[in-house]
């Protein structure tokens, strides 16, 4: 078992190692609002970061598990960050966020919402140890810093 343990935490290591001495992040970017979806794509790919689009919750899922899927190997197809609209007209973010868990727990996940902070908090009550939530109303500019440097809240 400890070997299993050794091997596991050198692959974790390996991985953030791998990650954080990238210079771009690789970013899904899952919201039904066209413009918004705009704003993002173009603030990070001018920082030289690589975002993918979803315009709603299935079509995250999907561009998740084709784009980013980690079942083969932790680094390859790396998502950094999955920036997700809590609010979308198929499928809530808090079920997307739980979907994009079950193929990798580890995956660092955004939600931005307008909605009432007591509503977030319920929805994602099982996933708040992995899931960070954002209310909307902040500085793009100053996200997209927070999303580069990974600092939470």
């Amino acid at each position: 078992k400890s070997k299993k343990n050794f091997k596991l935490n050198k692959m974790v290591l390996l991985y953030f190692n791998w990650k954080y001495n990238r210079m771009s992040l690789n970013i899904l970017v899952v919201d039904d609002s066209k413009l918004t979806r705009k704003i993002y794509e173009d603030k990070f790919n001018e920082k030289g970061h690589n975002v993918v689009l979803a315009e709603n919750g299935q079509d995250g899922i999907e561009k998740y598990n084709t784009k980013f899927n980690q079942t083969e190997n932790i680094a390859s197809g790396n998502c950094d960050c999955v920036i997700l609209d809590f609010e979308m007209p198929d499928i809530d973010g808090d079920k997307v966020a739980s979907k994009i868990l079950e193929i990798n727990p580890l995956q660092k996940i955004v939600v931005i919402s307008g909605s009432e902070v007591e509503k977030l908090r319920k929805a994602f009550q099982e996933m708040k140890n992995v899931v960070e939530i954002v209310q909307k109303g902040f500085s793009i500019d100053a996200f997209v810093k927070k999303i580069e440097t990974g600092e939470e809240k």
